[in-house]
This record gives structure tokens, C-alpha cells and sequence, in this order.
């Protein structure tokens, strides 16, 4: 049985303008969606932030539950220090981190993430 992969998809929110942040992210996380991943984009909670202020803790509790439980890790490019958090609890937890190119389209990054078929390779170790 083909297991679905699950992405979590790293990336700065804060660093910069965060409406163009998480534009960038819903771009890479819609492409990877319809390439037939599943995946959590993390930056789309700043809606909820909105409407119920958290402390940044309490949002990094929550999202390093998230790297948890995802297959692996894409980290987008720019400065983040939740986002290096993030990478850090994927990689000591043996998890494999794919960091996107600084310019890569979210069409290219998707075909190259096919073309080393990283899906399969999260399949084998599942088992």
C-alpha cells in the first residue's frame, strides 16, 4: 500500500513582510499539494493569530508537534529562527530536511523532488 507522504513546509514568516511570506509558502505548499502530497503550511496560522493572539512559544509548541509527525521537511529560503527550530527537531529526529533553492519556482522544485522520487524513498522506510 502506497503511504502518502506528508510534508511540513518550513519557511520565515516574521523575517520580512509576512503577507509575502506566506504567499510564497501557499505557492510551494499548493504546488506539492497538487503534485499529490500532503502537507501542512504553517504560516496560514497567522490567520488565527489574528483573531486569538498567542505567544510565539505557544506557536512553536504547536508547530514542532507538526515536524513531528510529518515524513519530512521543506525549508524555504530566508532567515528564520522558528524555521531553523523547526529543522533542527526534523533532523535530530532523523527525519530527511529538503532545502528549496534561493529562485527555484515552486514548478521546478516540485519536479525535483520527483525526479529523486523522495516519495518512494519515504514509502521503503515505512515499510
Amino acid at each position: 500500500m502506497k503511504i502518502q507522504p506528508y510534508i511540513y513546509l518550513s519557511g520565515p514568516l516574521t523575517s520580512g513582510n509576512a503577507l509575502t511570506n506566506t504567499r510564497k509558502a501557499i505557492e510551494f505548499g499548493v504546488a506539492l499539494w497538487d503534485a499529490g502530497y500532503t502537507i501542512f503550511i504553517p504560516h496560514l496560522n497567522s490567520f488565527i493569530e489574528m483573531f486569538y493572539e498567542r505567544s510565539y512559544e505557544h506557536w512553536m509548541q504547536n508547530d514542532l508537534a507538526w515536524v513531528d509527525r510529518c515524513d519530512f521537511l521543506v525549508r524555504l529560503p530566508g532567515e528564520s529562527r522558528g524555521s531553523d527550530q523547526e529543522v533542527e527537531r526534523a533532523l535530530s529526529s532523523g527525519k530527511r530536511v529538503v532545502f528549496v533553492p534561493v529562485g527555484m519556482t515552486p514548478e521546478a522544485f516540485v519536479g525535483w523532488l520527483n525526479n529523486i522520487n523522495l516519495g518512494k524513498l519515504i514509502n521503503e522506510s515505512k515499510g
